[in-house]
């Protein structure tokens, strides 16, 4: 069978307006995102007009200023949070004890770290150095105000104490007894009152059996407070142990 004879009529029509193959496309016929939407008709795309735009803008231009304004508010507050500060250090840079009773281990490390080193030489080792003796703060177990008497609670804190310092018997390694007092009374009668408190601690070790000569005292009143913005707390009143 023959391929069907097309009359002139038809043969014009199929001429008249040629599709154009996909390369030949022009910008403008190009499929856009919705805002822009296209038909596709065959090979070839038929752009809405303005006016067929218009209501899909209507629609979906609230979503779109709504999405500027959250980008918009969280770049603001992420611009005026302000970054959290550091944990600030203790004014005194004194480990606090508070009640907590210390290990003599603990002690022995802190206020002596060097003798790390001479028992690693002793058994044939090189030491690489140590770190800083540590200076400890009984402040939780305050003092009365106006008092230099021990609390018990004080007491059973500086029998840890005496049992490490009763095994010093180098005299050369002096371990400081510091007291303080808050700022309810005089100058002078806060100066007074922080070398009792000093005093009351060195005789405390010393019925312990700590060598006296070990023990060097200082009382600074209230000029060195825990708490500057309370200077009248009871956490001002206190005792600190550590290396000359």
């Amino acid at each position: 069978m023959g391929s069907p004879r097309w009359s002139r009529k038809q043969r014009e029509a199929a001429t008249a307006a040629p599709s154009r193959p996909l390369s030949d496309w022009e910008p403008s016929l190009v499929p856009r995102s919705v805002g822009n939407q296209s038909a596709w008709m065959g090979t070839q795309a038929a752009i809405p007009s303005a006016d067929q735009r218009a209501p899909v803008m209507k629609k979906f231009r609230p979503l779109l200023v709504l999405s500027l304004c959250g980008l918009t508010l969280s770049a603001s507050v992420a611009a005026q949070t302000p970054e959290m500060p550091p944990p600030a250090a203790s004014a005194t840079g004194a480990v606090d004890l508070g009640k907590t009773v210390p290990s003599a281990d603990a002690i022995n490390e802190g206020l002596f770290p060097d003798d790390k080193c001479k028992e690693l030489e002793a058994n044939g080792f090189k030491c690489m150095g140590f770190k800083p003796a540590v200076k400890y703060s009984l402040p939780a177990t305050s003092f009365k105000v106006g008092s230099a008497e021990l609390p018990a609670t004080l007491k059973k804190q500086l029998d840890v104490f005496a049992d490490v310092l009763k095994t010093k018997k180098n005299a050369e390694r002096k371990v400081r007894v510091i007291g303080h007092a808050d700022a309810s009374g005089t100058p002078q009668a806060n100066q007074a009152l922080s070398m009792k408190r000093a005093e009351s601690v060195r005789d405390y070790l010393v019925s312990k059996g700590t060598d006296p000569a070990l023990l060097v005292i200082e009382g600074v009143g209230s000029q060195d407070p825990k708490n500057p913005g309370k200077p009248n707390s009871g956490e001002n009143r206190r005792v600190e142990i550590g290396r000359k």
